[in-house]
């Protein structure tokens, strides 16, 4: 099942430090103040110089910036500067704080869900396919620069800058591969789950 959010009908929340939107959340009748989520995506514009994360018992956490370069230091564990689009994991109950303004993407997974971040710049024509993604339940796009083409058996669909999208993958039927297409030099922040 492949669903589109279009941009305009994400919603974008003031924190202390900037600006967040939640792009998903699953199941989509979860809340994100009651931490009853399997996964949340979000992106979030850090608008100050230091910000501290709120800490999240239980729940696992990877970052990208998608605009800017940010530093997080992890007190006690580790400390890592991360440019465009280079990722770090980490624990929600852990002490973090982040140096540096950006615009990033979000994974929070919870109850034993695995979660991969990553990204890809799709040159014009560029194909990324589900074909070779052997064990994922659902994948997540988000469109951060140029437009993409999305093609399955069953239809085609054109998705723009700052839309989202969800596919969640029915593994016990053979399901054929969804192709994604660049178009305008796309810059795309893709999330990957496994149940």
């Amino acid at each position: 099942m492949i669903k589109i959010i279009k941009k305009e009908d994400l919603e974008t929340k003031e924190w202390s430090g900037g600006t967040t939107t939640q792009l998903y959340i699953y199941p989509e009748d979860a809340l994100y103040e009651k931490r009853d989520f399997l996964f949340r995506i979000s992106t979030a514009t850090v608008d100050i110089e230091e910000s501290f994360f709120t800490k999240l018992p239980g729940i696992s956490r990877c970052i990208m910036p998608l605009e800017g370069e940010m530093e997080l230091n992890h007190k006690g564990h580790y400390a890592v500067t991360l440019k465009k689009f280079e990722t770090d994991s980490f624990e929600g109950d852990w002490e973090t704080t982040s140096k540096g303004k950006v615009k990033d993407f979000n994974l929070m997974t919870n109850k034993g869900i695995w979660g991969y971040i990553g990204s890809s710049i799709l040159k014009e024509d560029d194909v990324f396919s589900t074909k070779d993604m052997k064990d994922f339940t659902t994948l997540a796009i988000y469109i951060q620069k140029g437009n993409i083409k999305i093609e399955s058996q069953k239809e085609q669909i054109s998705v723009s800058e700052g839309d989202f999208v969800i596919y969640h993958r029915n593994r016990s039927k053979n399901s054929n591969p969804t192709r994604i297409i660049g178009k305008n030099n796309a810059e795309i922040a893709i999330a990957i789950l496994r149940k």
